[in-house]
């Protein structure tokens, strides 16, 4: 196999077909912005396919297939949590929700 894509818009470099490789043919390079991509070793790949089977991109099911994306919001009620939050406080009302059931938040 001379690549697991065929442009690299389709890669997003998640690693799973280097890790899948049963050669070790698949290595992590990265480009020049520092984004790492699959590069095959030809001399060690025996065409099995378990790289194109696994990857997110390509195999059947991933996240590409289906006609309207699904997207969560979420904000926090509570206008001081906002003011000092980034990201809306998300994280502060779903750990509050958590420790409130005795829950423990790593």
């Amino acid at each position: 196999m001379k690549s697991v894509y065929l442009k690299k818009e389709d890669c997003c470099g998640c690693s799973a077909c280097y890790n899948i490789c049963p050669k070790h043919a698949i290595i992590m390079k990265p480009d020049e912005e520092g984004f790492l991509y699959p590069e095959i070793t030809q001399l060690l790949c025996v065409d099995c396919g378990r790289c194109t089977a696994i990857c997110p991109l390509i195999c059947e099911g991933n996240y590409k297939e289906g006609s309207t994306p699904r997207f969560y919001v979420a904000r926090h009620k509570s206008q001081e949590v906002l003011r000092q939050s980034t990201s809306g406080g998300a994280f502060t009302a779903i750990s509050d929700a958590i420790l409130r059931q005795n829950g423990v938040i790593y």
